[in-house]
């Protein structure tokens, strides 16, 4: 999708945010209204109101919190009922929920004598990056007391919206917006742009169009089914689907997606997009499990998964890539620094090297197409990360050539015998994350140990004999061996090997 088309997108949900505004408040739009714009009869100047507050909420946890980031609007009210009123200013609370706004004090269209206005701040559950609202498109709000013939001097208007006010959930699910969209953006460099979200919900309803539960519908919104509505997670999967379409006017679907199950295989398609979306609000919402509900991991007895402990021995998951409980584990341990030990998950990638392949497409829709991405790195620990979570992209170690006869001369200890990287390669692990064993199948006097790159050989002690070993490579998944075969002849028989006689031993 080009940049124009996400732009085109937004300016027109703010023209519609517009109409949509008008049409529940029944408001005739009166931005900016200047002194010089009234005409002479204006005597004397009557000065300037100034309405300040701050509009606060309860969470699904009950805690008091300011509503940051949401369109408050400064209303006139006019005689004639709520379609005569003006919008006279509009701004966006700020972090702490705090709005201000200054307006000379006149009613334009008021009756003639007393021309104070009357007035009230009307709030919205949207700003102009994203918005929360009902099925008819329309955005959810509320108001302050009106202040009736206002007098030129600072007025306080605070607003609280209970927890069991019907449309508070409007204002959960714009907080989970705000931090899903604040968190890429901070965990990004550069930062990448979420784009404009838009969600849909209304007390009661659990299904939508073809959704028989909470689901996207591409290009439009996410749609909450109102049993979710204190379930965080569920809010920013679906916001998840949303901001990867949004960039890049596409998401991974598949017709095994229309009955998926987080711990039952589907396809990798499926699991893909299902397991990123699975991943993501863990991250955002600052818990390791992906909850049904409230959370964290099964809060009220809802049900859950803890994607950091989950292992191969998880019961009742089915295995591999095709599996989004899987996708998203192994995302999680491919993210975060914790190690649970004894298994395999010692891969700290964090969030940024993920998400600049998610969410700027390179034209993966698996999981296997995703790590791909990375195939020129050393991925040693990224790949027992996905062992851990039965994603197995494992290829063992091997000789690409094989190992020489070594003749060598009794009596010589031999510091560099031979060098291992030249004979031992893994397609994921740099040679310094190899394990190598040796096993001696012959003579007690088969004396070889590892020093870095390469194999010694202590033979000071031995005129003359034969030594085998098997050499076991090893990335800590698989193993691969290979038979050494060492041949010592008498030192008096140096004059018929020359190939030797270099500083790859010591007396």
């Amino acid at each position: 999708m080009e940049l124009g088309d996400n732009m085109a997108r937004k300016f027109r949900f703010i023209l519609s945010l517009t109409a949509l505004i008008l049409a529940l408040s029944g408001l005739n739009l009166a931005y900016g209204v200047q002194a010089n714009s009234y005409n002479d009869t204006i005597q004397p100047d009557p000065g300037y109101v100034t309405l300040i507050g701050t509009i606060y909420y309860y969470d699904r946890h009950g805690q008091l919190q300011p509503a940051s980031n949401i369109i408050a609007q400064l209303i006139e009210v006019d005689d004639g009922g709520s379609s005569a009123n003006d919008i006279l200013q509009e701004t966006i609370t700020d972090a702490s929920g705090n709005f201000y706004f200054q307006e000379l004090n006149f009613d334009i269209d008021g009756p003639t004598g007393d021309r104070r206005l009357d007035l009230y701040v009307m709030f919205l559950s949207a700003n102009y990056n994203y918005a929360v609202l009902n099925l008819d498109g329309a955005i959810y709000n509320w108001s302050t007391d009106i202040i009736y013939n206002a007098e030129s001097f600072t007025y306080r208007q605070d607003k609280t919206v209970s927890q069991n006010d019907n449309w508070a959930p409007a204002l959960w699910m714009q907080n989970d917006i705000k931090r899903t969209r604040d968190f890429i953006q901070d965990n990004t460099n550069p930062s990448i742009d979420p784009g404009f979200m838009s969600v849909r919900w209304e007390e009661n309803i659990n299904t939508h169009r073809s959704c028989p539960v909470s689901c996207y519908i591409p290009g439009e919104y996410a749609f909450i089914a109102d049993r979710r509505k204190n379930a965080p997670d569920v809010v920013v999967h679906e916001l998840t689907h949303h901001i990867m379409y949004n960039i890049n006017d596409h998401i991974p679907s598949s017709p095994n997606c229309a009955n998926h199950s987080i711990n039952r295989a589907s396809d990798a398609v499926c699991a893909f997009g299902e397991g990123w979306a699975e991943f993501l609000p863990l991250l955002v919402n600052g818990d390791e499990c992906y909850d049904c509900g409230l959370g964290p991991c099964g809060y009220n007895a809802d049900w859950y998964f803890d994607l950091e402990f989950s292992t191969r021995d998880t019961p009742n998951f089915d295995y591999g890539d095709t599996v989004e409980g899987r996708v998203a584990a192994a995302f999680f341990d491919l993210c975060d620094p914790e190690n649970e030990s004894p298994w395999y998950d010692d891969e700290h990638w964090g969030f940024e090297k993920i998400a600049h392949v998610m969410l700027n497409r390179v034209g993966q829709d698996t999981f296997s197409e995703f790590y791909s991405h990375y195939a020129n790195e050393n991925l040693h620990y990224a790949i027992r990360s996905l062992f851990q979570n039965t994603i197995d992209y494992n290829t063992a170690p091997y000789f690409y050539q094989n190992l020489p006869i070594k003749d060598v001369l009794g009596g010589f200890y031999y510091q560099q015998l031979l060098h291992l990287p030249s004979y031992i390669y893994d397609n994921e692990s740099d040679f310094n994350n190899l394990q190598i064993n040796l096993h001696p199948t012959s003579a007690p006097f088969c004396n070889l140990s590892i020093n870095g790159a390469f194999l010694s050989g202590d033979f000071s002690t031995i005129t003359q004999g034969h030594c085998e070993a098997l050499i076991e490579v090893s990335d800590s998944l698989t193993s691969t061996w290979q038979l050494l075969v060492i041949n010592i002849h008498p030192a008096t028989n140096a004059i018929y090997f020359p190939a030797i006689q270099d500083n790859s031993f010591v007396k």
